[in-house]
């Protein structure tokens, strides 16, 4: 039998929730980590049966629990934390699922149940140590919290001034998108890059401008950007 025919029997068998079967075709060569149908993995389609028990016989027969889709670049762990399912996203860390991988969009299962609203499994991955879904540094947390003293004791750190996060965001845009002109002529005075652009080519005096700050437009345009 063909090596995507056995793939797609294996991922219905898996459906079906047959350990037998599912044993027979992977001994048979059927591939572990190939997405065959609905862009899914053979891990990814145990996890939508809830069934721990074949989600560990795959991973016992070799299955690599942080492949991705093809498509998405979502595991497994992605998928879980997506919909919420606390129990499961447990459980694939524990068996060894990287919290800190990311999808073909740059989004990762902390950012994933963030955005959708998944509070408990959020905490849960952040306890674990997971990296800011959205690459922020403590410097651009403190900007948007407003936090001045956090502010200066980071830069009194010897912190990346200049820090990215997922979207190309400098802490400099972080201060000019809250409107804080004292740290704006803060982190200028400090050295930040007001020339630095996001992913999508916008400065910080772009967002100055759309904001129509004129105080901030100011202290941009003086520090020769």
């Amino acid at each position: 039998m063909e090596f995507k025919a056995l793939g797609r029997q294996l991922i219905y068998a898996i459906m079906e929730t047959d350990q037998d079967e599912i044993k027979k075709l992977i001994d048979a060569g059927a591939p572990l980590d190939s997405p065959e149908i609905y862009d899914l993995t053979p891990l990814q389609a145990a996890r939508y049966t809830g069934d721990y028990e074949i989600l560990q016989l795959l991973l016992d027969m070799g299955a690599d629990i942080n492949n991705p889709a093809s498509e998405s670049g979502d595991t497994v762990l992605m998928d879980a934390a997506m919909d919420g399912d606390l129990g499961m996203v447990k459980f694939l860390v524990s068996r060894g699922a990287d919290i800190n991988l990311r999808n073909s969009s740059g989004i990762s299962a902390a950012a994933w149940a963030y955005t959708e609203g998944r509070e408990d499994v959020y905490d849960f991955l952040m306890a674990e140590g997971s990296e800011d879904p959205w690459l922020r540094t403590p410097l651009h947390v403190a900007i948007e919290n407003g936090e001045r003293d956090k502010v200066w004791n980071e830069l009194e750190n010897d912190c990346d001034i200049d820090a990215r996060n997922l979207y190309g965001l400098t802490p400099l845009m972080y201060a000019v998108a809250a409107g804080s002109r004292d740290l704006v002529k803060l982190l200028l005075e400090r050295g930040a890059n007001p020339d630095l652009r996001d992913i999508d080519g916008s400065t910080a005096l772009m967002y100055a401008k759309e904001k129509g700050d004129g105080e901030i437009i100011a202290l941009l345009e003086g520090s020769g950007t």
